[in-house]
């Protein structure tokens, strides 16, 4: 009788148990469906993210750019107007040849912010145009107005000594279709507007210098500027563009530093910041036999890069670390600092700059080693087999800046 009345209430708790494991089963798989479905989504953000940046906000950074490679800046740019040196003795007949670099930020298109680091430190990292394409990047001249101020300030400090001469200039520049530029300056002593001539340049190329550690990046840029040629605006349509143009420049032997302020109806739109090698240092250059103009390069690249991180960017001129692998493959730099030491491991280190009497038997016995503390960091410089790098305590190679 028993068996009877108890034979329902189990079939019931059979089925219930059935039902609740299906509930169950359902439910586990809509969560798996939902929690895969935002699994994706977030691994889509991510994707979205590196694309167009870590924040959205006015002041973040944008896309990131590979850093884990840096570059000699001044090396760079002698490479770089070596490369250039056929391309001008070929086009460049009659011409004055323009070597210059702007201070600006090198942007993504798809953001119109700056690029960020893909890694953290100081870094160096040189573009060419094809470099700018594949990464989806242009630079954007120009500096914020209280920065320009400060390069203003610095610009004429260097006029107050006899080496740099102070120029004030006035223009007017119209932009007509075909890219052509006319040219009215305006004398500074009566405001009367000259006689228009048109402006015919031709860039034969440029590179661009990545430094996240500092407030701006850098362009250099190959010009040739041609004669210029008489012109009357009034056979000319209307100008597609018309800017003002205020340009003050301290001028010195083998540099000039332009800043200019860039109007449109006496307002100004933009300020800009450059440095041109003086045409004299170029020719000089370009004069030199083939098996010096290296020399050359080297020489006209350091005045341009020492003048811009010595007044403007002092961060500019840091060590930038590299990889053992990159910068001695073979093994010589290591070799030509391990080799004086008794425990290669150990960070060669350094002897004290002023020395006392009792220096002196380590002097003649041994080689006698100094080096320059910078920001806190010992390095220890290593020429070998014309390569140069600074060694920290760490044993890791930094670019010499």
């Amino acid at each position: 009788m028993a068996w009877h009345h108890s034979a329902p209430h189990t079939s019931l708790a059979l089925n219930m148990s059935k039902r609740s494991a299906n509930i169950l089963g359902s439910t586990l798989n809509a969560v798996g469906k939902k929690t895969k479905s935002m699994d994706e989504a977030r691994k889509s953000d991510l994707a979205v993210s590196a694309m167009l940046g870590e924040n959205q906000g006015p002041q973040s950074r944008g896309p990131k750019l590979p850093t884990h490679t840096s570059q000699a800046p001044d090396s760079a740019i002698a490479a770089f107007l070596l490369d250039m040196r056929d391309a001008i003795e070929s086009q460049g007949f009659g011409a004055t040849v323009e070597v210059e670099l702007r201070l600006g930020k090198i942007t993504s298109s798809a953001t119109g912010q700056r690029f960020s680091a893909s890694t953290p430190g100081d870094a160096c990292v040189i573009l060419h145009e094809q470099d700018m394409k594949s990464h989806g990047a242009k630079f954007v001249p120009g500096v914020k107005k209280e920065d320009y101020y400060g390069f203003h300030r610095k610009a004429m400090k260097l006029t107050m000594s006899d080496a740099y001469a102070k120029h004030d200039e006035h223009q007017n520049v119209s932009t007509f279709p075909g890219s052509k530029r006319v040219v009215e300056e305006v004398d500074l002593n009566t405001g009367q507007t000259l006689a228009p001539y048109q402006q015919v340049k031709q860039r034969l190329g440029t590179i661009d210098l990545f430094l996240p550690h500092c407030d701006y990046d850098c362009r250099v840029a190959i010009s040739l500027e041609f004669a210029p040629t008489p012109v009357s605006l009034e056979s000319l349509p209307a100008p597609e563009h018309r800017r003002g143009k205020k340009r003050v420049s301290a001028v010195g032997r083998d540099v000039r530093l332009d800043m200019t302020e860039v109007l449109e109806a006496d307002v100004v739109m933009s300020y800009e910041v450059e440095l041109e090698l003086q045409p004299t240092m170029v020719k000089d250059w370009l004069n030199l036999p083939e098996d010096q103009s290296w020399k050359g390069a080297i020489g006209s690249a350091g005045v341009l890069w020492s003048t811009m991180s010595r007044h403007f960017m002092v961060q500019a001129s840091q060590a930038y670390k590299q990889s053992w692998d990159v910068v001695d493959p073979d093994n010589t730099l290591r070799h030509a600092y391990q080799r004086h030491f008794d425990n290669p491991q150990k960070f060669p280190g350094t002897m004290p700059v002023g020395f006392a009497r009792w220096h002196i038997p380590t002097v003649r016995d041994r080689d006698y080693f100094c080096s320059e503390k910078t920001d806190g960091v010992r390095y220890f410089l290593v020429a070998a087999n014309n390569k140069v790098v600074l060694v920290d305590r760490s044993n890791l190679p930094f670019t010499a800046p």
